[in-house]
């Protein structure tokens, strides 16, 4: 399941995702209303094996063996459409987030997929080589401008 609601000052956005792994389906809902104009879209189809959706992905890589000079490709599907991410391992940098230095692999992500976030460019991901594999720093330059973010807390244990 992939859940979104997104509450803007000129924008609502309700968007619903359920996979069914067992019979390769996804059933997809997604309501974004504007002021002037209402978007409400509404799919079942079909979902490839091992594919991700777009907030796991995030969490698969960090299960990855990342080694510098790696290279990883897999399926995310994302509102009833299927990409590719391909990411690049590029090299080891330490980096200071809120205060704290953490050694980490810097890792180059390319994507192909329609919206907003649609990247013109690479995007940047920093996650710590300790076994959590922490990400700690991203960026981004996207269609409306540029986007990135830094870890600020971290407790290890809770859910």
């Amino acid at each position: 399941k992939y859940s979104l609601i997104q509450r803007e000052s000129k924008q609502s956005v309700d968007d619903l995702q359920i996979f069914d792994s067992e019979n390769y389906l996804s059933h997809f809902w997604y309501k974004r209303v504007k002021k002037d104009a209402m978007k409400n879209e509404q799919k079942n189809d079909f979902i490839p094996r091992l594919f991700q959706d777009s907030f796991s992905a995030l969490h698969f890589v960090r299960g990855l063996p990342l080694k510098v000079g790696s290279y990883f490709e897999f399926p995310v599907y994302t509102r009833a459409k299927i990409w590719i991410i391909k990411l690049w391992v590029e090299e080891e940098e330490e980096v200071s987030v809120a205060g704290t230095d953490y050694n980490t692999f810097r890792i180059r992500a390319q994507t192909h997929f329609p919206g907003v976030l649609k990247a013109n460019d690479d995007i940047f991901f920093w996650f710590t080589s300790t076994p959590e594999r922490l990400p700690v720093k991203f960026k981004a330059k996207v269609k409306i401008g540029s986007i990135a973010g830094e870890l600020v807390k971290y407790t290890a244990g809770q859910q």
